[in-house]
C-alpha cells in the first residue's frame, strides 16, 4: 500500500534561480511533483462486483493511479526609465507544463492506452508603459502576444502519444493571442486603493 507517495517514488523538488544586472532581470523556476492516488471505496466496490478483485487483493492491485507533473518557466525582463514620471518594462518568457497519469494496478499493463500524458508550451512577449502624474495615480497601458502549443508529447513519457482522460489521442495544435490593456491605480488613502482596468484579446 503506497497511498499518496510521490510520483514514480521520486523526490518532489523545486528550483528557483534569479539574476539581476541593473535594469535587467532574469529568472528560472522548475517544479517537479505529483503523487499516487489510491483507489476510492466506490471504485473498489464496483471492481469487486465486476469480478476484477476479491478478498485478499491489495488495494493497488484493483485500482489506483500515479499522477505526475513538471513545470518550467524562463523569464527575462528589461526596465526602462524615460522620464521621472514615465517608465516601461518589456518581458519575454517561456512556460512549459507537462503531466502524466498512469495506472498502478498490476492488472492494467502500462501501454499507450492506459498511460495519459501531454505537454503545453507558451511563448509570451509583453510590453507595458507606466505614467505617474503624481504620487496618487498610476496609469498603465500595454500590449501582449502569446503563442501556445498544445497536444505535445510528454517529456516524462516520450514514447506515448499525447492524450487525455477523455481523448485517447490528441493531435498537436496551437493558438496566437494578441492583447491590448490599460489600467488606472488610485491611492485614495493609506487604507484604500482603487483599481480600474480594461483588456481586449
Amino acid at each position: 500500500m503506497h497511498d499518496h507517495q510521490a510520483f514514480r517514488k521520486k523526490l518532489k523538488h523545486k528550483l528557483h534561480l534569479e539574476y539581476t544586472d541593473g535594469d535587467w532581470q532574469s529568472w528560472l523556476r522548475y517544479t517537479n511533483g505529483g503523487q499516487n492516488i489510491p483507489a476510492y471505496r466506490a471504485a473498489l466496490t464496483d471492481d469487486i462486483n465486476l469480478g476484477f478483485g476479491g478478498a485478499g487483493d491489495a488495494v493497488n492491485d484493483i485500482r489506483g493511479n500515479d499522477h505526475g507533473y513538471q513545470q518550467l518557466t524562463l523569464l527575462t525582463q528589461k526596465y526602462l526609465t524615460m522620464t521621472p514620471t514615465l517608465n516601461a518594462d518589456v518581458r519575454v518568457s517561456y512556460d512549459l507544463f507537462d503531466t502524466t497519469r498512469m495506472p498502478t494496478s498490476t492488472r492494467t499493463p502500462l501501454n499507450p492506452v492506459s498511460v495519459k500524458s501531454y505537454r503545453e508550451d507558451e511563448y509570451l512577449l509583453k510590453a507595458i508603459v507606466h505614467w505617474l502624474p503624481n504620487e496618487h495615480h498610476v496609469l498603465s497601458t500595454g500590449v501582449e502576444y502569446s503563442y501556445e502549443k498544445f497536444g505535445l508529447k510528454s517529456i516524462s513519457s516520450p514514447d506515448v502519444p499525447a492524450s487525455t482522460q477523455r481523448q485517447a489521442s490528441v493531435e498537436p495544435w496551437n493558438t496566437h493571442t494578441y492583447s491590448i490593456f490599460a489600467d488606472h491605480q488610485w491611492s485614495i488613502s493609506n487604507e484604500w486603493t482603487g483599481f480600474l482596468g480594461a483588456r481586449v484579446d
